[in-house]
């Protein structure tokens, strides 16, 4: 069976837009013979549909033959080139065209082919009947298949070389190189660093810092952190905090809170000989996060100096033996000016020929 679908304007995005993507889609996949024919048509819509059927600009001075003509939008304009051997010619039928009238002051003017009206709801067809008289069989949208949910990345970082930004283009390819949908989303303050490798795909979103991440965080199937060093990555705890996975590079720290295969996957630093198939497929989940200290190891070293005796200070006065200035005090001491003090501290500017002790 030749199916034609006729589209007038096909922007970027918009309702009709949708139905005549997933109408060409899925007649395709039903193994109709489908041509598209439009008179314009954005570039990303043509790029698109050209993946699923058969897209072509109407020619007013050629013939096209099919079974069924489906007009997919009820504006704009026929193809009257349009022929069908089974005399279908039928129109969809998308809007409250009451509505359409009072406020775009657009009226309907119906195809001398067409031969049958199909709305996508039980109101429009209503409405549509009660307007022009013409009855509607009512097919309600259909929808494009489940698409496979994407891959969610999030760092946060300096974009700085030790951090790791040429690993995180490398990483960024070797996704699109196995076809795997990802977004990956990026906090940095690129101005700092206009020079490094930025990653130049749709995918990856570059952010300006801020201090709460922690739905993305949350929401993200790994943090990445693909340093050449860190001292103990806040980021990388934060993320586990949250049960968010790791990716991380094998610097020396890293083994002190990721487990391969368990809260992350720690990868080599040169990039190479990466099983990017089971960090997909085989996301670290049900993991439990235990902080390896809290503020309550601070406690402990405070409680500490609480107990202690304080030593008691013996206080004695000086006099300059020349003009100098204190580093402490934040003054000139003029010479011969008497100034008193910690004993301890007193012995020290004496060995420095700074002061004598009067007391």
């Amino acid at each position: 069976m030749k199916i034609i679908i006729f589209h007038t304007n096909i922007i970027k995005i918009g309702g009709v837009e949708t139905f005549t993507f997933n109408m060409c889609k899925q007649l395709h996949k039903q193994g109709y013979d489908v041509l598209l024919l439009y008179k314009t048509v954005h570039p990303d819509q043509l790029t698109r549909l050209q993946k699923v059927c058969e897209v072509e600009l109407y020619n007013p001075l050629k013939i096209y033959e099919c079974d069924v003509c489906i007009v997919a939008c009820a504006w704009g304009g026929y193809p009257d080139k349009v022929v069908s051997t089974k005399n279908e010619y039928w129109q969809v039928v998308h809007s409250n065209y009451r509505e359409i009238k009072q406020r775009q002051k657009w009226d309907y003017v119906k195809w001398y082919k067409t031969t049958k009206h199909i709305a996508v709801s039980k109101t429009v067809a209503e409405i549509f009947e009660e307007m022009y008289g013409f009855k509607c069989t009512v097919i309600y949208n259909i929808l494009d298949d489940i698409h496979p949910k994407k891959l969610t990345l999030i760092s946060a970082m300096r974009h700085s070389p030790e951090k790791g930004c040429y690993r995180m283009v490398k990483l960024a390819e070797m996704l699109k190189e196995k076809d795997i949908s990802f977004k990956w989303t990026v906090y940095t303050a690129r101005e700092q660093y206009p020079n490094a490798p930025y990653i130049n795909m749709p995918e990856v979103i570059y952010k300006e810092p801020t201090y709460d991440i922690f739905d993305d965080i949350r929401n993200s199937d790994y943090g990445v952190q693909l340093s050449d060093t860190e001292g103990y990555s806040y980021f990388v705890n934060e993320c586990l905090q949250y049960n968010t996975p790791m990716l991380c590079t094998d610097y020396d720290s890293v083994h002190e809170c990721i487990t391969d295969g368990v809260n992350g996957y720690i990868l080599p630093m040169d990039m190479l000989n990466i099983d990017v198939d089971k960090i997909v497929k085989k996301i670290p989940k049900d993991f439990v996060y235990e902080p390896k200290d809290t503020v309550e190891s601070w406690n402990k070293l405070i409680i500490e100096v609480s107990k202690k005796k304080s030593p008691i200070s013996r206080l004695v006065n000086t006099k300059a033996i020349i003009r100098y200035h204190d580093l402490l005090l934040n003054q000139t001491i003029d010479m011969n000016e008497i100034v008193s003090m910690d004993i301890e501290r007193a012995k020290y500017l004496r060995s420095l020929n700074l002061v004598e002790i009067t007391v």
